[in-house]
């Protein structure tokens, strides 16, 4: 999951923060379901992701993250996922100065 990411309108943003900005937004909690239609599910995507770009980025790209995000805060996992992805974010970081 750490390579995925998202298409915005100026470049793309990884799953993890996606993931981090729903965890807030919920404040820890579940999100809208993946079986929501789909006009819904754009809506409250653009809540958490403004700027993802709306004509590269499906309504079954969307789904496949409330899903994924709900089963991984069910699962108590949203944190590692996010930990994980700023541990692999620090080294290349590091690379660059």
């Amino acid at each position: 999951m750490g390579d995925i990411a998202i298409y915005t309108d100026a470049d793309e943003v990884p799953l993890a923060t996606i993931f981090r900005s729903i965890f807030e937004k919920e404040n820890g909690g579940e999100t809208i379901s993946h079986k929501a239609d789909a006009k819904e599910l754009s809506a409250y995507f653009g809540e958490v992701l403004p700027s993802y770009d709306r004509e590269r980025v499906y309504a079954s790209d969307i789904k496949k993250v409330f899903n994924w995000y709900n089963l991984l805060q069910k699962h108590g996992l949203v944190d590692l996922v996010e930990e994980a992805a700023e541990t692999e974010e620090a080294p290349a970081e590091e690379e660059t100065k």
